[in-house]
């Protein structure tokens, strides 16, 4: 998480993709107590996939949140990834899911 923060601070968006199924910890939660920010409707107990962006509205920080909720054998979202200087990247989970899956020759019917 110390990773993600710098990254946050420094104004370099962060794509967080929280497919584990045993819960120990919300890697959502453990962000936003990291960067001292106001929580936010928390992901406790589901599949998720969040992007945040820090940016200065009216001389504050603010950290702005993008999280869909994700189930097994639904299509999988779009994420905006922030770069310095106001550059955002869409990262295709979906297309990223079937490429590794044809690359690595994983059936993904039975994926």
């Amino acid at each position: 998480m110390s990773k993600c923060a710098a990254y946050l601070q420094q104004g370099i968006g962060v794509v967080i993709v929280d497919v584990v199924t045993s819960r120990r910890a919300n890697l959502h939660d453990e962000l936003l107590a990291r960067l001292e920010a106001p929580q936010t409707p928390s992901a406790t107990g589901e599949l998720y996939a969040s992007a945040y962006h820090s940016i200065e509205r009216d001389g504050q920080a603010t950290l702005d949140i993008w999280q869909e909720f994700l189930s097994v054998g639904n299509h999988l979202p779009t994420l905006p990834l922030y770069l310095r200087e106001g550059i955002c990247l869409p990262v295709e989970l979906q297309a990223t899911y079937e490429r590794t899956c044809l690359e690595q020759r994983i059936n993904m019917d039975a994926a």
